[in-house]
């Protein structure tokens, strides 16, 4: 009930009329009304009734508002504004990256800046309800939209990611252009373009008598072990678009890197900052997905030594530049040490990372490396030729340690890196070559 009601043609309204004056007779034909007898209609005695009682509870309500500091405010709405005060940062969020070509828009005005985890400002959303819509002109994206309130409320449709154990200093809204937003038939021919071209950059390479391989059998653990003849080893990568794991890292032990905070690369990651050589074209989406790497070895008249052996760490990323050309997608792989984009040499450099954090002697330096130690990974646009590690403590007081890992097998390069009871193999003289080959490329100096 908005205001008073005003009587209807069928009330029965009786008015009263009397003089002010005290002790003045009225001269009536009708009988003297007792003060006892119903002035109004029994439909306006109720509307009277229940304005008392609704006043009687506001009042109520506000007492106990005030008296659980709020509290009551969560269970019943006073007034259709918030009636507490926002938490600090909670109408602060960040969005995820998309493919070229996606305009978001905030209740129909575009973005002019998209706020991506780790680059401040955060887009900050005023009280009330909001719509975000993602435009979607290159890639044939389904369209995306959600709502979201401050405060939040649960007929919201944005998802969130809260803050704990992802690297983003605030909370984001994960609703963003990728694999889930794709027709069936689309992600189809796109996993059977990625696996394509995974294919088609397989290597291989000669592992030479007496060098070490990754060798293990069915139910056996495995490990390092020297090859009697020649070999040939081949390897491949594995698209795995249902992983079950957002990325090849955890965040509680930070031995792999978390490059894609908040995104799923079995569902394909977005690589937000680019540097300029890496897309080929303003319209190329550069993306990473989730593979895992396995190698085989034969003998060079063909005959099968092992198959289909991973590796000691199964799950990788490999950075993918893909394009649209309205009915095909073209996939190319992007392997190998790029400047300003460390993941490109993830697929061949994240076994490296995890079998250093298995080691005694060096797995500090990857699980807990000193305020000034470094750690620089590199490998080329050939797998097979392997990771190169430098891992150097105390940068100028002393030579850095130098690894590589290839065919499965972390080998120590110099003797800094096989001293203090490493247990490592040592590299032969044509792998520790290839060693200041990657090094060299990356140009990172190792002494």
């Amino acid at each position: 009930m908005n205001g008073p009601e005003q009587p209807e043609a069928d009330d029965d309204v009786q008015v009263e009329v009397s003089t002010l004056r005290p002790g003045a007779g009225v001269a009536s034909t009708s009988p003297t009304r007792s003060p006892f007898e119903p002035r109004h209609s029994p439909r306006l005695r109720l509307v009277r009734v229940g304005a008392v009682l609704a006043a009687v509870l506001l009042v109520l309500a506000v007492v106990l508002n005030s008296i659980t500091g709020g509290g009551i405010a969560r269970w019943v709405r006073l007034a259709p504004t918030p009636t507490h005060a926002l938490v600090t940062g909670e109408d602060l969020f960040y969005l995820l990256p998309n493919p070229p070509g996606v305009d978001i828009l905030l209740d129909g005005h575009p973005l002019a800046r998209v706020p991506l985890p780790g680059h401040p400002p955060p887009l900050h959303l005023a009280p009330g309800h909001h719509v975000l819509v993602w435009n979607l002109h290159l890639f044939p994206f389904m369209p995306l939209r959600c709502t979201i309130s401050i405060p939040v409320a649960a007929s919201d449709t944005c998802p969130l990611l809260g803050v704990p154990g992802t690297y983003l200093p605030e909370p984001a809204i994960t609703l963003h252009a990728s694999v889930p937003a794709l027709s069936s038939g689309d992600a189809g021919q796109l996993t059977r373009a990625i696996q394509s071209a995974l294919a088609a950059r397989s290597s291989t390479a000669l592992v030479q008598r007496g060098e070490h391989y990754f060798f293990y059998q069915q139910g056996q653990a495995g490990g390092p072990t020297r090859a009697t003849q020649p070999l040939r080893a081949a390897l491949t990568y594995q698209f795995l678009p249902n992983a079950g794991y957002p990325e090849p890292c955890t965040v509680v032990r930070p031995v792999i890197p978390c490059r894609f905070p908040g995104q799923d690369c079995s569902q394909l990651c977005t690589v937000a900052q680019l540097p300029d050589a890496v897309a080929e074209s303003p319209t190329d989406w550069v993306a990473a997905a989730m593979v895992s790497a396995a190698w085989d070895y034969a003998t060079l008249d063909g005959r099968a030594v092992a198959s289909n052996l991973g590796e000691d760490f199964g799950l990788q990323l490999a950075v993918l530049r893909i394009a649209w050309d309205g009915a095909t997608w073209h996939v190319t792989p992007i392997l190998g040490h790029t400047s300003g984009l460390p993941a490109a040499d993830d697929a061949v450099c994240d076994p490296a990372r995890y079998s250093l954090s298995q080691n005694g002697t060096w797995s500090f330096m990857v699980t807990d490396p000193p305020p000034d130690g470094q750690a620089q990974f590199a490998s080329d646009s050939t797998p097979t030729d392997g990771c190169v590690a430098v891992l150097d403590p105390h940068p100028g007081s002393d030579a850095p340690a130098v690894f590589l890992e290839r065919f499965g097998v972390l080998l120590a390069v110099n003797q800094v890196a096989a001293g203090s009871g490493s247990g490592l193999p040592l590299a032969d003289a044509a792998e520790q070559q290839l060693a200041r080959q990657l090094a060299a490329q990356a140009q990172i100096t190792i002494g």
